[in-house]
């Protein structure tokens, strides 16, 4: 008998193999497939009218979040177009380096519209110059600041804070908030903000910071190290579902290996990606929540399966699951969803699926392209 990982470990959230030894039996087709269409039923029952968007690329998501928050001629559509316009330049600082793809990507989404990219941050008096920041950004002219109320501003929205700044943005006629999540967006349609929202993929990494460590030839899942591997903050919400989920596990598997951390370190985290079978992401904070997309976009160029908590979002959710290789499942029933897809992979029945949708989310987001529907005014 291997030995198991105890509480403390746990909670220190230090990488650790475990091992049992009852075998499991139970998984099939049906039921894997009974999970996706769960998946797309969620995103069709919505009380607005989502686009349809199960048969398009990454990119083609991202267009018709544009589409869905600003369609031309809108109040949020002319507004982002009055933004974009105010200036030549902008200066881009998102704060932590965790938001550093995000940063690359929407500084590649701004060039691509016409902008030019300030590399040093402009002098507190140099409203000139667009700022693109978040809640966590040092701002050298804070939103919180009166004098610097009305200058040019997007804020990238990368949880679900709708604090001071986000008001303040929405009253300045030169601010607009860039979206990653249209359940937060139905928020801000319920405060009267929509208006200064646009929904954008923004918190989507494409390409992932783990870019430089994704092998060449990746190992088929049936012959990986890992039955799943858990990384991000161990927050109070994950220390109540995690020990329950490995629980349930380790009751019906044999030679387990089971990853959890909190690691930061980059290469850490994607050896044990390249040898994970099942990749497991779970929400920070609540069930109702928007999507992990930071970290399912981390995952997926690395050919384990995402299974997922579901989103409370529902733009582009059947893509995810009928391409992206998705596998969404409500908290109760994530670790039944995690074994019926190791049993799949263990019978040698995913990597044919899951090839498929490496590409399709190596496709990618061609991001100097998204903004390509609104109007460019260059500045006099």
């Amino acid at each position: 008998m291997g030995s198991f990982i105890t509480l403390q470990e746990f909670y220190l959230m230090r990488p650790t193999r475990v091992r049992n030894i009852v075998f499991f039996f139970f998984a099939c087709e049906v039921l894997l497939n009974h999970l996706v269409k769960s998946a797309i039923e969620h995103y069709n029952n919505s009380s607005i009218v989502f686009p349809r968007a199960a048969h398009c690329s990454l990119h083609q998501v991202a267009l018709e979040m544009v589409h869905f928050s600003s369609p031309p001629g809108s109040a949020s559509y002319r507004k982002l177009n009055h933004v974009l316009s105010l200036n030549e330049k902008f200066h881009i600082s998102l704060g932590p380096t965790i938001f550093s793809t995000t940063e690359r990507s929407v500084a590649r989404m701004l060039q691509g519209y016409g902008l030019r990219q300030a590399e040093l941050s402009p002098a507190p008096s140099d409203h000139n110059v667009t700022l693109v920041e978040t809640k966590w950004s040092k701002s050298r002219c804070p939103i919180t600041d009166r004098d610097c109320r009305h200058q040019g501003r997007i804020i990238i929205q990368s949880e679900q804070y709708f604090g001071d700044h986000i008001q303040l943005c929405h009253e300045s006629h030169n601010c607009v908030i860039f979206e990653f999540s249209d359940y937060n967006y139905e928020k801000a349609m319920k405060n009267n903000y929509a208006e200064s929202f646009v929904l954008l993929p923004v918190m989507t990494q494409s390409p992932s910071r783990l870019s430089p460590f994704v092998p060449p030839v990746r190992k088929e899942l049936k012959g990986r190290l890992h039955d799943f591997v858990f990384f991000g903050a161990m927050t109070a919400r994950r220390r109540e579902h995690l020990p329950r989920l490995l629980a349930s596990h380790l009751k019906t598997c044999a030679n387990c290996s089971v990853v959890i951390s909190r690691d930061q370190h980059l290469p850490s985290i994607a050896n044990a990606y390249k040898e994970a079978k099942v990749c497991l992401i779970l929400h920070s904070y609540a069930k109702d929540s928007g999507g992990e997309y930071h970290r399912l976009s981390e995952v997926t160029p690395f050919g384990c399966v995402p299974v997922v908590e579901s989103f409370s979002d529902r733009l582009g959710v059947s893509a995810y699951a009928a391409h992206g290789g998705v596998v969404f499942a409500d908290i109760e029933e994530l670790a039944n969803a995690t074994k019926v897809v190791l049993h799949m992979i263990d019978s040698g029945h995913f990597d044919h699926r899951i090839n498929e949708s490496v590409r399709w989310w190596n496709a990618g987001i061609q991001w100097e392209l998204v903004l390509s529907s609104v109007p460019h005014n260059p500045h006099p």
